[in-house]
This record gives structure tokens, C-alpha cells and sequence, in this order.
């Protein structure tokens, strides 16, 4: 079980997790998602959920292309330095939360000690 920090500009949020998936710019599922979210009107998003039949974009890791739902970010002009996938139940859905310059996101192993960080 990993422990999952991420310090955003609206809030904090801690969860308890088996796995996360962390993109940065220039990998594919960061290049894929940014294009998703241009493509559905928005230039700056904070959150993306898609849902529907999934598709194999890398090996393990799925997106789904038939709805998609982009929650804009307002307020400021910080780069986007990556993001994460946050855990579901529904395996027909993926909710993306998009990680800018300023924010940060820390992943600790059940001893407690950080294995990853995104800031």
C-alpha cells in the first residue's frame, strides 16, 4: 500500500493506494491526455475523467476516448508538469488530475518513505 500527497493550488489530498500512474511532459500518456483535453475545447485543465470502453495506450495503461469530461483551471498562468491518474473501482473510467509548476505530488511506501516525486 502506498500513502499519496498531492499539494495542488485548491487543495490537499492524501490517499492510501496500491499503485498510481505519474506522467510527465514528453510521455505518452502526458502527451495523450494534454491532447484530449485541447481537443474537448479546454487548454488548461485541472481534471479530465474519461469513461466507456478503455483503449491500450501504453502497456497496462488504458484511456478511454468515447466521453470525456475536462474541469477547466482558472486563476493563474503556471506550466503543467505532469499529472496522475487517481484510483478507481470502475475500470471504465480513468480520472486524470493535472500537477502544475508550484504543486507537488509525493508517494511514500508502506515504511513511509518517499519512492516518487512530482514537483
Amino acid at each position: 500500500m502506498q500513502t499519496v500527497k498531492i499539494n495542488t493550488s485548491s487543495n490537499t489530498m492524501i490517499l492510501h493506494c496500491d499503485s498510481i500512474t505519474i506522467a510527465r511532459k514528453g510521455q505518452l500518456m502526458f502527451d495523450s491526455a494534454i491532447k484530449d483535453a485541447i481537443n474537448n475545447g479546454c487548454e488548461r485543465p485541472e481534471q479530465m475523467i474519461c469513461s466507456g470502453g478503455a483503449t491500450e495506450i501504453e502497456n497496462g495503461v488504458y484511456r478511454d476516448d468515447r466521453d470525456i469530461y475536462v474541469h477547466p483551471r482558472y486563476g493563474d498562468d503556471a506550466d503543467i508538469i505532469g499529472l496522475i491518474v487517481l484510483p478507481s473501482d470502475d475500470k471504465n473510467s480513468l480520472s486524470y488530475l493535472f500537477i502544475y509548476s508550484g504543486e507537488s505530488v509525493y508517494v511514500m511506501n508502506g515504511n513511509g518513505s518517499t519512492i516518487e516525486v512530482l514537483k
